[in-house]
């Protein structure tokens, strides 16, 4: 009887280490029912080369009306997640997927993004809720709910002028100019344009052909000192303008 209880402790003990500590998230501290952060803030950026974690919570209302009436949820699941960038992955808390009426729960997004990768990618969501006295779950898909935008990362103190392989003209410019660059291959690159203390204000993706180049740009922003890069997979070039209006 001793070794029958000492068994069952070891085996409960096992039990609530794996579903305690191998959670893959901790829902935020939410109480309003909803989805965290939302789809306004939207997601981080995601860095080239840089480790990628972000936390989603879900807060699940203890019910919902519906066909005329007021129906207790029994849970809402987190069916499926996709759009992500390659290499990228989610794991959900509970790992299941599934949140009962009145929980919390979380979804945790992973992965590091390539230089290949630069870009914006539509996250879509889909979610499955089950309600009590109705036998089949419902399907809801949230399309572009988020985005994740893969950039790369700038240290401004070392972007130096590069106008032998991309420049812009005119420069300085009011709000209208050209960006002429060299590729070596023909591939999608992303134009990104930072402020002076690293944040991206401005972003297009290019369809660059082998060769020379050229995109012309239309700004709405402040006066001021900015650096921008030119990057895909088999090319990054970088530079710097000033816009005075």
């Amino acid at each position: 009887m001793k070794k029958l209880s000492l068994l069952m402790f070891i085996l409960f003990i096992s039990f609530y280490s794996i579903n305690t500590f191998a959670q893959p998230c901790v829902p935020g501290n939410y109480t309003a029912s909803g989805i965290y952060p939302d789809s306004v803030p939207g997601l981080p950026t995601a860095y080239v080369d840089s480790s990628y974690n972000t936390i989603i919570t879900v807060v699940v209302p203890t019910d919902t009306f519906m066909f005329a009436q007021t129906l207790v949820i029994d849970s809402i699941g987190v069916y499926s997640v996709t759009g992500f960038p390659a290499g990228f992955a989610y794991s959900t808390n509970p790992t299941n997927g599934y949140i009962h009426g009145g929980a919390s729960g979380c979804v945790l997004i992973t992965g590091t993004p390539t230089l290949g990768q630069v870009g914006t990618y539509p996250i879509n969501i889909t979610m499955e809720s089950w309600v009590n006295g109705i036998a089949q779950g419902f399907l809801d898909t949230k399309t572009a709910y988020y985005t994740i935008n893969v950039t790369v990362p700038v240290n401004i103190n070392k972007i130096e002028s590069t106008t032998a392989e991309v420049f812009n003209y005119p420069n300085p410019f009011t709000k209208e100019t050209t960006f002429y660059f060299t590729s070596s291959v023909s591939e999608q690159v992303s134009l990104s344009i930072y402020n002076n203390i690293g944040q991206v204000v401005y972003q297009q993706n290019i369809d660059a052909v082998k060769g020379e180049n050229s995109q012309d740009v239309i700004l709405n922003i402040a006066d001021g000192l900015y650096f921008y890069t030119i990057a895909g997979k088999n090319t990054f070039l970088k530079n710097k303008m000033i816009i005075s209006n």
